[in-house]
C-alpha cells in the first residue's frame, strides 16, 4: 500500500490562541511588545502528537468513505477498480460478472481494513499508552516506583513550565501568583508544625530519660535502656493533641479579640448615629422654640410701631382739622360783623336784644353740629386703623 505523505500541520502555540481560525482567542497585541519567556521552542512530543492525531483523523475519514461505498449499490463499483489481471477476466466470463467483481472488491477492502486496523492500533499505542491494559514487568514496576510523577502540582502551576503557552495576560499571572503564595503559606505552616513537634519530642525524650534514670538510681534499681524510654505512637498522638489544643486556644483568643473589636466598632458607630439623631431632634426643638419667640416679639414690636405711628397720624390730622375749623369760625365771625354793619347802614334800624340772642344761639347750634360731624368722622377713621386705644405720646 502506497502511503500518501500528508502535509505536516503545526498546531497552535496556545490552546487559547488559534492562528488558523477566525477567532483570535486571547491574543493580546499589547502583550507582544513585552519580554517573552525563555522557552520559545515547541516540544517534539507535542509535534509528534499533533502529527499522529492528523494521520488518525485522515484514516478514519478514509474508512468511513469505504464503508459508505460498500453500503451503496454494487453497480457503482463497476468502473472504479480496473486493476485486475487477465486470469480474473477469464474467470469472470464463466460466472456472472457482477458477483465476481463484488467478491473481489469485498476481499480487497477487507484486507485494506485489516491493515488500517493494525495501523490504528500502533497509533493508539503512541497516543494513549495507558489505555492498553497489560501486566507490567518487574523492571517496569521498579522504574515506576523510583520515577518522579509527571504531573506535579508545583511544576504544572508555574507559567515557565508550560511549553504550550507563549502568551499570558496579567489576570492569569496574578491568579497563579496568588495560588503560589497560598501554597507557600501552607508549606511554611506545615514546616513550622513539624519543627515544633520535633523539638518537643526531643526535649520530652531527654527529660523523661533523665528523670527515669535518676528515679531508678535513687530507688536502687537498674536503669532501662533509652530505646525503652523513647516515646511511642500513643505518646506522639498525645503530644500532637496537646499542640493542637494550645493552637486552638490561641486561635480562639484571637477570634475573641477580633469579635470584640468589631463589636466595639459597631457599638461606637451605633452610638454616634443615636447621638446625631438626638442632636438633630434637640436642634429642631430649640430652633422651633427660638423661631416662635422671635416671631412673637416681631409681632409685638410691629403692633407697637403701628400703634405709635397711627396715633401720631391721627393727632396730626386732628390738629389740621382744628386749624381749619378755627379759620372757618373766624371767617364766619368776620362775615357776620360785616353783615351787621351793612344792615345797620342799609336799614338804619337797630335790632332788639331777642333777635341778637336768637342769632347767637343759631350760630352756636351750627358750630356744635359741625363739631359733632367732625368727631364722628375721626372716630370712624381711628376704629378702622387702630383697634386699641393708646394715650397720646409726645413725639419731637
Amino acid at each position: 500500500m502506497n502511503r500518501t505523505k500528508l502535509p505536516r500541520i503545526i498546531a497552535p502555540a496556545s490552546p487559547l490562541c488559534d492562528y488558523f481560525s477566525g477567532n483570535p482567542g486571547s491574543l493580546d497585541f499589547i502583550a507582544m511588545n513585552n519580554h517573552l519567556p525563555n522557552k520559545l521552542t515547541q516540544s517534539s512530543a507535542y509535534n509528534e502528537l499533533s502529527y499522529l492525531t492528523e494521520t488518525l483523523e485522515s484514516l478514519q475519514a478514509e474508512n468511513e468513505a469505504l464503508i459508505k461505498r460498500l453500503s451503496a449499490d454494487p453497480s457503482d463499483f463497476c468502473g472504479s477498480f480496473s486493476t485486475f489481471s487477465d486470469d480474473d477476466s477469464n474467470h469472470q466470463s464463466e460466472f456472472s460478472p457482477g458477483a465476481f467483481q463484488l467478491e473481489q472488491k469485498i476481499s480487497g477492502l477487507i484486507q485494506r481494513l485489516e491493515q488500517r486496523d493494525k495501523e490504528l492500533v500502533d497509533i493508539m499505542k503512541w497516543v494513549t499508552p495507558n489505555s492498553i491494559k497489560r501486566k507490567p514487568n518487574f523492571i517496569e514496576v521498579e522504574v515506576q516506583k523510583n520515577k518522579r510523577p509527571a504531573f506535579d502540582i508545583v511544576s504544572t502551576s508555574l507559567l515557565v513550565s508550560n511549553d504550550q503557552r507563549k502568551f499570558f495576560k496579567s489576570i492569569e499571572i496574578e491568579h497563579q501568583n496568588k495560588e503560589l503564595r497560598e501554597m507557600i503559606k501552607c508549606q511554611e505552616e506545615e514546616l513550622r508544625l513539624l519543627r515544633a513537634r520535633q523539638n518537643l519530642f526531643n526535649s520530652m525524650q531527654l527529660s523523661q530519660s533523665a528523670t527515669l534514670k535518676i528515679d531508678q538510681l535513687s530507688k536502687g534499681q537498674q536503669p532501662q535502656r533509652l530505646v525503652d524510654v523513647a516515646p511511642d505512637r500513643i505518646s506522639e498522638q498525645d503530644i500532637t493533641i496537646q499542640i493542637l489544643q494550645r493552637e486552638l486556644k490561641s486561635l480562639i483568643k484571637q477570634r475573641r479579640l477580633l469579635t470584640d473589636q468589631r463589636k466595639n466598632r459597631k457599638m461606637f458607630v451605633r452610638n454616634q448615629r443615636i447621638g446625631f439623631r438626638s442632636a438633630v431632634k434637640i436642634q429642631k426643638i430649640m430652633r422651633g422654640f427660638l423661631v416662635r419667640i422671635s416671631m412673637k416679639n416681631q409681632k409685638l414690636a410691629a403692633t407697637k410701631i403701628q400703634k405709635v405711628f397711627r396715633g401720631w397720624i391721627s393727632r396730626h390730622k386732628q390738629t389740621f382739622l382744628l386749624e381749619d375749623e378755627n379759620q372757618i369760625l373766624s371767617e364766619e365771625n368776620n362775615n357776620s360783623l360785616s353783615d351787621e354793619e351793612t344792615a345797620k347802614t342799609i336799614h338804619m334800624t337797630p335790632r332788639s336784644e331777642k333777635e341778637i340772642i336768637e342769632e347767637e344761639k343759631n350760630k352756636n347750634n351750627e358750630k356744635q353740629d359741625k363739631e359733632f360731624e367732625n368727631g364722628e368722622s375721626n372716630q370712624k377713621a381711628n376704629h378702622s386703623s387702630v383697634h386699641v386705644h393708646i394715650p397720646s405720646l409726645e413725639i419731637p
